[in-house]
C-alpha cells in the first residue's frame, strides 16, 4: 500500500483485529493502549503515521550517513562529522516531536548543518575563525 492507496479505517480495523488475536505478552500493553483509544483518535493517529518501507533501519543508518557525507570532509574527519551531525539531528528531532521546535525539518537545514560542520572540521572553528 502506498500513500495514494491509504485507507486509515481499513488499517485501524486490521490493527484492532490483530490486537484481539495476538497472544504476545510483550505487546499486550501496546495493544490495550491502542484499542482503548476512541475510534476517531485511532484514525487521527494513523493519519499522522507514514511508514517508509524499504528505508534503512536504525542499525544501518550510521553507515548510510557515512556514505552520504563521505565527500564532505577528509577521510580522517568523516567520523567526527557524522557524530556531530547525528547529535544535532537527534536534538532537532526531539524539539520537533516535543512541539518546542518547528513541526517539520527542511532538507535545506540538514544541508546547512553539514556545511557548518564541514567548516568546523576543516578549520577547528565555526566560520574558520575563533568565536
Amino acid at each position: 500500500m502506498r500513500m495514494r492507496d491509504r485507507d486509515e479505517a481499513k488499517a485501524d480495523a486490521l490493527l484492532v483485529r490483530s490486537a484481539g488475536k495476538s497472544k504476545s505478552h510483550e505487546n499486550a500493553n501496546a495493544y490495550a493502549a491502542y484499542t482503548s483509544l476512541p475510534n476517531e483518535v485511532r484514525i487521527s493517529l494513523l493519519r499522522a503515521v507514514t511508514i517508509l518501507d524499504g528505508s534503512p533501519n536504525i542499525i544501518d543508518m550510521h553507515d548510510e550517513i557515512v556514505r552520504e557525507v563521505y565527500h564532505a570532509a577528509g577521510r580522517e574527519q568523516v567520523g567526527h562529522l557524522v557524530e556531530r551531525l547525528e547529535g544535532w539531528w537527534f536534538g532537532t528531532v526531539i524539539k520537533a516531536l516535543s512541539a518546542s521546535g518547528p513541526a517539520s525539518i527542511p532538507v535545506l537545514a540538514i544541508d546547512q548543518r553539514v556545511d557548518e560542520l564541514r567548516e568546523v572540521n576543516r578549520t577547528g572553528f565555526p566560520g574558520g575563525k575563533f568565536v
